[in-house]
C-alpha cells in the first residue's frame, strides 16, 4: 500500500503532520521528518505517538519514550564577605540547559530569615540591576555557562550585622523552564567596630607619671 501522509503527537498534545524527505508521500516506503522544540515541554518522561495513513485509513499508533532534561542553575562556589571591602560579597554561578538553545535571566535575592526574600544589588557579568532578574541575557547554547558575580551587600544591608545570611537564585527563561537554588547561610558584618571610649585617666588632665596606664 502507499503511504499517504504520517503524523505525531506528544502527550495529549496537538496532532502535527511530518514531512516526506523526498517531497510528497507516494511510496509503500517512505521516509518523513519533523523539527520537534523540546524546549517547550516539561523536565521528565513523555511519549511521543507516531502513525501512517494509507488508502485503507491510519495505520496503528508506534509509541516512543522522550525524556527531557530540566534546566539547572547551581552556586560553584559560595558566598562569603570580602574582609574590608565595604560588604562585597563573590559567588559564582553556573547555568545549564542541554535541552536545546534557549536564553535565561537570574533573578538573585537575599534573606535575613529564609523568610522574606529581597532583590540584591549586584555587580559582576551580565549584571542589570534595573531589571527585576537583574543577571542576563544569558544564552545556553553550548550546554553550560558560567557567571562570576558580586553581592554589594553594603548597599542593601549598611550598617547591619547578621548570623546567617542566605542568597536565592531564580532562573526562568519566561516561557515555562525555570530553575532555583539557595545557598548556604554565611555570616555578613556590615556594622563599623564602636569608637573607643578613654576611661581612666580622665581626659584633659596633667600626670607626672612617667609610665601612665591608660584604660579604654
Amino acid at each position: 500500500n502507499v503511504i499517504q501522509a504520517a503524523e505525531y503527537y506528544i502527550d495529549n498534545g496537538a496532532v502535527t503532520a511530518l514531512t516526506s524527505v523526498d517531497g510528497v508521500f507516494d511510496e509503500g516506503i517512505e521516509t518523513a521528518s519533523a523539527n520537534l522544540n523540546s524546549s517547550t515541554l516539561t523536565a521528565g518522561g513523555h511519549t511521543l505517538y507516531l502513525r501512517m495513513r494509507d488508502a485503507t485509513g491510519w495505520g496503528p499508533l508506534v509509541t516512543y519514550s522522550l525524556g527531557v532534561s530540566a534546566p539547572m542553575v547551581q552556586f560553584t562556589s559560595q558566598p562569603q564577605q570580602t574582609p574590608g571591602s565595604g560588604g562585597q560579597v563573590p559567588f559564582n554561578v553556573r547555568v545549564e540547559d542541554h535541552a536545546g538553545s534557549d536564553t535565561y535571566r537570574i533573578k538573585v535575592e537575599y534573606s535575613t530569615d529564609n523568610v522574606t526574600w529581597k532583590k540584591a544589588t549586584l555587580s559582576g557579568s551580565l549584571v542589570d540591576n534595573g531589571q527585576d532578574f537583574q543577571v542576563g541575557p544569558i544564552a545556553t547554547s553550548g550546554g553550560g555557562v558560567n557567571l562570576s558575580l558580586t553581592w554589594r551587600s553594603g548597599t542593601d544591608l549598611s550598617g547591619q550585622e547578621h548570623n546567617s545570611v542566605a542568597l536565592r537564585l531564580i532562573l526562568d527563561n519566561f516561557a515555562g523552564r525555570s530553575a532555583q537554588t539557595i545557598s548556604s547561610g554565611f555570616v555578613l558584618d556590615n556594622k563599623a567596630p564602636i569608637v573607643p571610649a578613654l576611661l581612666s585617666p580622665a581626659d584633659n588632665i596633667e600626670t607626672k607619671d612617667p609610665t601612665p596606664l591608660f584604660i579604654w
